[in-house]
Parts: structure tokens; sequence; C-alpha cells
């Protein structure tokens, strides 16, 4: 999106100068010189607008996204969060008990890292 033609829906900008942007907007907002939706946010199953941010959850949120590893995962990570994802489907599905999909997530991820060397 470009800089000022609206609101984020879900979620934030992946794009920082915009993120920091869009706080400028709701920081502006906190302190009471303006009132437009700036996005809409999930609360139990209902959508509410949310219009200001105060300065502490800002600076802490742009804290935590500082910080944030965005390394590439190994082929192997890439291989495990694959094989949590379709083995947890089984348990979600009540097909297995939480302790035997455990046990086959924890065995084929041993396979994958001795046959990767680890990562």
């Amino acid at each position: 999106k470009e800089p000022g033609t609206g609101y984020y829906v879900h979620g934030f900008s992946a794009n920082k100068a915009l993120l920091q942007e869009s706080f400028e907007d709701a920081l502006r907002e906190y302190s009471g010189t303006r009132r437009e939706v700036k996005g809409i946010v999930e609360v139990g199953e209902e959508n509410v607008d949310f219009y200001a941010i105060p300065q502490r959850q800002a600076d802490a949120l742009m804290e935590v996204i500082a910080k944030a590893d965005f390394t590439p995962l190994s082929d192997a990570e890439e291989m495990i969060i694959r094989i949590v994802t379709e083995e947890a489907e089984s348990y979600y599905n009540g097909d297995q008990s939480l302790e035997k999909v455990i046990s086959v997530i924890q065995n084929r991820a041993e396979l994958v890292l001795k046959e990767r060397g680890g990562r």
C-alpha cells in the first residue's frame, strides 16, 4: 500500500517505513488530534475497529520487529515444520492421541536431522 492510503486489515505492513508511518498516525490520534479507523482486529469472533496506539505499545512492537530473525530456514528446518504440520493434523482430527503424534514427529524429525547432518 502507498503511504497515507487507508488502513490495514488483520495485520501490519511488512514495510518498516509504512509501519512507522501508520504508528505515527495512530499516535497522533491517541493524543486526540484525529479520529480515523486504522484497521480491524479480531476479538473472539467479532471484528473490532482500532483507532490509535499508545507510544509504549508502538515502541514495544517496533522493538520486537527489530529483533526478529529473518534468516531463511535451512532445508532441515523447513522439513521439520512440514512434518509437524502433517502429523498434527491427525491429532486435531481426533485420529491419533497427542502422545502418538509427538512420538511420530520426534522420530521423523530425528531422521531428518541425521540425514542432513543436524542443520
